[in-house]
């Protein structure tokens, strides 16, 4: 398959607020957030150049994209694709379009800090959840540095209208140190067909970011599949059509600090699989519509994914986290105790809230040759 690519470049802003991209039941309807709440305001992280190490304390590497082990011992190697779980399981690959799938390919990033689970004897130890419990981090005394909580976080952005908007995303670990994956709907405009402005991305984001302990930092640009731009397509009622959602996938850049330090020497980086292969599903975000607002992390897991049968390749979730919860990474292999994965996909569209009870389905763009075109072409940016 031909693939092309997009790199947007983006003027980043001080200022961007938030957005909820209904991101459940092939529905992706844009909700304007009250104009009054308080905008994030760009800024530094507090002094800290590097992820903490296994003791708490900052590990003091200078490599961004090289952290902490906490067994000791040189950086955790990629894994071996083979090892990471039954390809597809036998369902079907194709979506009954026109348009190709995305192809798997055999490439594995480790993740830059924690040791995560191993894929060949269980999915992860997070229990089966669906109802977007509130994500507690295992941060007892003793415990490995999380990388679940640093690496996870908001993004906010303004669309050409003036409206604010909010997702999830999530860093991952590059040869630059600058990369977060999101959903592509989560950066694209599609009224105005370009991209969306003034993107801002708060790790560990709390309280609208009123508590934003690895900073606030600017996107500068953004890098979406052109098979969503040119197919993907959202109609009045605001309900996805076209077969560009198996791309609802991107990657962006983060500009480096008012010091030039690189998100990643702060936050580590999740690996990432581009191997369409996995073993249980964990995924963390800010969903924002009601019952949720969107002031803390949330999370889903499953030892049992499904796979989607309208885009395809996707994978799906149980899963009530509503809309802000869109661009949230999916994580398999994930490490209890570490917060340490493997990025196979993050949220895309799913069930519609009037049409199906709870818990509800959420379907997963996974990551495939057309996405790791994508991030090499970010990481190298």
């Amino acid at each position: 398959m031909t693939t092309r690519r997009i790199a947007r470049l983006l003027l980043a802003a001080t200022a961007a607020a938030a957005m909820t991209l209904t991101a459940t039941g092939c529905v992706v309807v844009p909700a304007v957030i009250d104009q009054l709440q308080p905008v994030p305001i760009q800024t530094d992280p507090p002094p800290q150049p590097n992820p903490p190490g296994p003791d708490g304390e900052p590990d003091g590497q200078d490599d961004p994209t090289q952290g902490p082990n906490p067994d000791g011992g040189e950086q955790v190697p990629a894994p071996d694709p083979d090892e990471l779980g039954l390809y597809l399981d036998g369902a079907t690959d194709t979506s009954g379009s026109q348009l190709l799938h995305d192809d798997p390919v055999d490439v594995v990033v480790p993740p830059s800090a924690g040791t995560p689970d191993n894929w060949t004897t269980g999915p992860n130890l997070y229990a089966e959840e669906s109802a977007g419990s509130a994500f507690m981090p295992n941060t007892e005394p003793g415990s490995a540095f999380h990388l679940m909580q640093s690496s996870v976080g908001r993004m906010y952005a303004t669309m050409a209208n003036g409206s604010r908007s909010a997702c999830s995303g999530t860093v991952v670990n590059s040869d630059n140190g600058s990369v977060i994956a999101t959903a592509a709907h989560c950066v694209w405009d599609f009224d105005a067909n370009a991209p969306l402005r003034e993107i801002l991305f708060v790790p560990g984001d709390r309280g609208n970011a009123q508590t934003s302990p690895w900073g606030i930092w600017a996107v500068d640009r953004v890098w979406v599949p052109d098979e969503f731009t040119d197919t993907a397509m959202v109609d009045s009622d605001g309900r996805t059509m076209g077969e560009g959602w198996a791309y609802d996938y991107a990657f962006a850049t983060i500009a480096p600090n008012s010091s030039g330090e690189v998100i990643q020497s702060y936050t580590g980086g999740q690996g990432i699989s581009f191997a369409q292969q996995y073993a249980g599903i964990v995924t963390v975000g800010y969903p924002s519509d009601p019952p949720y607002d969107g002031q803390s992390p949330r999370y889903c897991a499953t030892a049992s994914p499904g796979f989607g049968t309208m885009y395809w390749p996707h994978t799906t979730i149980r899963c009530n986290m509503t809309g802000g919860s869109s661009g949230s990474g999916w994580l398999t292999g994930a490490s209890f105790q570490s917060g340490a994965g493997y990025l196979t996909a993050v949220t895309s569209t799913g069930n519609s809230y009037s049409e199906a009870e709870p818990p509800w389905m959420l379907s997963g763009a996974l990551f495939g040759a057309t996405a790791h075109e994508l991030f090499q072409a970010a990481e190298a940016a």
